[in-house]
């Protein structure tokens, strides 16, 4: 059911006139589709073309400005391409801010985890091998997923992830607004009218929920390992969420396996991050063992 608490600016209306179209599911020939992970959510699943008695496991993570994106839309193919590493990938829906404010998505892929996990055997993947993948909104959920403890949404049951790859994600809401002043940005957070605040609702200006909403508030040690990806060039999220988020988990486990790639000039969803080489180069080398 949609909100009603929603006002509609001009910021968001932008973002939901953004023409998402649909994904050639063709591409993809071994797949379950519509998969119920949690009741009113599913997902779909995509295998390699290679058999195999199990395999490690990728759930992608659509982005979306957490207030639009589905799971075929046409952004979400290339998010599939770790077939051809030969991972199994699940891509859920989650309940969008249009229905519900945080933590809602994050409980949602955390039970999306659940499932998985839980029914592994019937879908021949791998429990103890699962990477979060997730890209703009998608890489701000995918941190909180895998990091915010399971005790914070009233949640029993495994979890638990491998790997976690996080492409421009937003990090810190608090200090958002200011490093999108200090790179001369349009601030995307941290007002009245951003789609985050829709996200967040009517906490959308409460200093401990958005520090509850702030993936680097749950850095601890222990942490999955973390790949973490951002241009220099975006326009949308401040490269320096990134490099924050790092220097916070080096200052808090020097011992974390947390790597920062900073790509010298590329933009927000830039399609240099979804190219088969560097596809490749994240799932296949830096995510590999």
């Amino acid at each position: 059911m949609r909100r009603t608490d929603i006002r509609m600016t001009e910021n968001l209306k932008n973002f939901l006139a953004f023409e998402l179209g649909h994904m050639n599911e063709d591409l993809y020939t071994k797949k379950i589709k519509d998969i119920e992970y949690t009741p009113g959510l599913k997902l779909d699943l995509y295998y390699p073309e290679e058999e195999k008695e199990t395999y490690p496991l990728v759930i992608s993570i659509y982005g979306g400005g957490w207030v639009s994106g589905f799971k075929t839309d046409a952004f979400v193919e290339p998010m599939i391409k770790p077939v051809r590493e030969g991972y199994a990938v699940a891509v859920p829906d989650y309940t969008l801010a249009l229905d519900d404010v945080f933590p809602r998505p994050v409980l949602d892929l955390k039970q999306c985890i659940l499932f998985l996990r839980e029914h592994a055997q019937e879908y021949h993947l791998d429990p103890e091998n699962i990477t979060l993948y997730g890209e703009s909104a998608g890489g701000h959920l995918v941190l909180m997923a895998g990091l915010m403890p399971d005790s914070e949404l009233g949640i029993t049951g495994d979890t638990s992830v491998k790997n976690i790859a996080a492409m421009y994600p937003l990090t810190d809401a608090l200090t958002a607004y200011d490093q999108a002043v200090q790179l001369g940005i349009p601030a995307q957070v941290g007002l009245e009218d951003c789609v985050f605040s829709v996200f967040m609702g009517k906490d959308w200006n409460n200093e401990e929920a958005n520090r509850k909403a702030s993936p680097v508030t749950w850095i601890r040690p222990g942490m999955p390992k973390i790949v973490l990806e951002h241009g220099t060039g975006d326009q949308m999220v401040p490269y320096l969420q990134s490099l924050e988020f790092f220097r916070r988990a080096m200052e808090t486990d020097p011992a974390a396996d947390v790597t920062l790639r900073l790509i010298g000039a590329k933009a927000h969803t830039d399609p240099w991050f979804f190219t088969d080489e560097h596809i490749h180069e994240l799932f296949s080398v830096l995510l590999k063992g």
